[in-house]
């Protein structure tokens, strides 16, 4: 057990490592669940493929260290797979948020060419050394792509700044090793157990990086669902407060109007004359026609200087604030005068009929409304006499 526990330390840090990056595995799950998507997906897979890798090598090395197992070329093999398969799954994430078709063949073929390396390495040679840096120099061209693929996204938000710079410094940290191999430099048999405590924190940023941007992600998507719920009020209210067939507001926006009115103004009480006698003779449609048309010439002379309603089958509303009532009146007429133009298209007379009154200090919007009423009342009869 000597051996074993002379790697104590080392041990440690590294089921540390397990640990903090099985958490960050299921914050990144928990994110994705929140918003009712699928609990994993690429970023989250390649997660849980780094903490099975170094749970992997940890057992191995455990085993080994303990004298309960020799030195497994496989274990070396399985821990090398897992890491690529969390590379691809990185990849695959990034291309994925941009659109993109998941894995091309070459990243794949280059995965595989990986593994075929690091598998002849395993088996052809004892020492742990030799095999790591061939996987180290596989590994890190793998996160380069991903941190290529992840700096051309251009992603919006912190998360997805730290997700490139985690890959591009993984990937710079895996290829130093093999790089300065290649260039002379020696290196000790131990110096694999050192750097991997800078890995480790390299992985474990990572590993925020990953929740932070599906943080990110979860506060745009919310964000969007939030823009998406006010147009859908928005929609619904203009539905409810918009007539269908005049396009101008109802009743129940205009009864909302004079909960609250204007402290002074003009209000008009207007009718279409005889759409009964309209529809009798030529059909709902002209009727129809009819009204759409008298509620377009009153939007058109009227509701740039105040608010037109339809408040029921022939009746029309109309409030302006601080107006005067023989301008509201002159407006009318001018209508009236419109709509005897445009019922050449109907091929029947369309007139109106009005009550104009005026609100504000020393009369009331409910008096006046009465008023209006009662001229267009007035005017309406005369008319048909």
């Amino acid at each position: 057990m000597a051996p074993l526990a002379g790697h104590l330390v080392g041990y440690l840090s590294l089921f540390l490592q397990l640990g903090v990056l099985a958490l960050l595995t299921a914050l990144a799950v928990l994110v994705r669940v929140s918003l009712g998507r699928r609990p994993l997906d690429g970023w989250s897979i390649g997660l849980a493929a780094n903490a099975a890798a170094l749970a992997v090598l940890g057992m191995a090395a455990v085993a080994r260290d303990a004298g309960v197992l020799p030195t497994l070329p496989a274990a070396n093999v399985a821990y090398a797979a897992l890491e690529y398969l969390a590379a691809l799954a990185f990849i695959a994430a990034v291309r994925r948020e941009r659109k993109l078709r998941p894995l091309p063949g070459t990243t794949l073929a280059a995965a595989a060419v990986a593994l075929g390396l690091v598998t002849v390495a395993a088996f052809g040679s004892a020492r742990f050394f030799d095999v790591y840096r061939v996987h180290a120099a596989c590994l890190a061209v793998l996160l380069a792509l991903g941190a290529l693929q992840s700096a051309r996204a251009r992603f919006h938000g912190i998360g997805a700044r730290l997700l490139t710079l985690s890959l591009t410094a993984l990937a710079l940290d895996y290829g130093h090793l093999p790089l300065l191999t290649l260039w002379g430099v020696r290196f000790a048999e131990t110096y694999p157990a050192l750097e991997a405590y800078g890995t480790m924190v390299l992985d474990i940023a990572l590993g925020v990086a990953i929740v932070v941007h599906a943080t990110d992600r979860a506060r745009a998507e919310l964000e969007r669902r939030n823009v998406a719920l006010a147009q859908a009020e928005r929609a619904l209210r203009d539905a409810a407060y918009t007539d269908a067939l005049c396009g101008i507001p109802n009743r129940a926006a205009f009864l909302d109007r004079i909960a609250e009115p204007p402290l002074s103004g003009v209000v008009a009480m207007i009718d279409l004359d005889g759409l009964k006698a309209i529809n009798d003779r030529f059909g709902h449609a002209t009727g129809d026609a009819a009204l759409e048309m008298t509620a377009r010439c009153l939007r058109a002379r009227c509701a740039s200087a105040g608010s037109i309603y339809r408040i029921g089958g022939d009746e029309f509303a109309g409030i302006w604030s601080d107006a005067d009532p023989s301008a509201v009146r002159a407006l009318l007429a001018a209508c009236e005068r419109d709509l005897v133009v445009l019922a050449e298209d109907v091929q029947t007379p369309v007139r109106i009929s009005w009550g104009v009154a005026a609100f504000g200090i020393g009369t009331a919007f409910g008096d006046a409304l009465v008023a209006a009423d009662a001229q267009l009342y007035d005017g309406r009869s005369t008319r048909r006499t």
